[in-house]
């Protein structure tokens, strides 16, 4: 069972690059098939990244207090 296991377990790895390989054979299909997720990101952080911002900025007041008293300490460590 285990040596059955193994053998499809190599199947699957050979057909998994077999297909990696035919994917990125083709410049243009992997150029549109990345272009679309950055399409919509773009078009969220466009329309609803004010949105997000003004959420944030009400739920944390300080938010400018806290990140400079937290992050300086750390900053100073590694300043030469």
């Amino acid at each position: 069972m285990a040596e059955k296991l193994k053998a499809d377990i190599a199947a699957f790895g050979r057909l998994t690059e077999r297909n990696l390989k035919l994917f990125f054979k083709d410049k243009m299909q992997v150029f549109f098939s990345l272009l679309a997720p950055l399409i919509v990101l773009f078009l969220y952080v466009a329309f609803l990244g004010d949105v997000q911002m003004d959420s944030l900025r009400a739920s944390i007041p300080d938010i400018r207090v806290c990140l400079f008293n937290n992050l300086l300490p750390t900053l100073n460590k590694f300043s030469l």
